[in-house]
């Protein structure tokens, strides 16, 4: 995962936490696996703990607000 700017610095976690978010709202993915996996992500990218949980809580409740569609794909 890659920092960005200041003031967007937590932008790539969020976008992949509502990304992978769609896949746990699918079914597909399991949540607490997905935000291990995110908050380790973000400590090694040097997000504070804090803003790191935050992004991963919202970036996840988002996309598994709108899971996404897997047609053609095996369960």
């Amino acid at each position: 995962m890659r920092v960005g700017q200041p003031g967007t610095h937590n932008d790539p976690l969020n976008r992949a936490a509502f990304n992978l978010g769609t896949l746990c709202g699918a079914g597909r993915l399991d949540r607490a696996q997905v935000a291990a996996v995110l908050a380790e992500t973000a400590r090694h990218a040097g997000l504070s703990e804090r803003e790191a949980e935050a992004a991963i809580r919202l970036g996840m409740a988002a996309g598994e607000r709108h899971p996404r569609a897997l047609s053609g794909v095996a369960a």
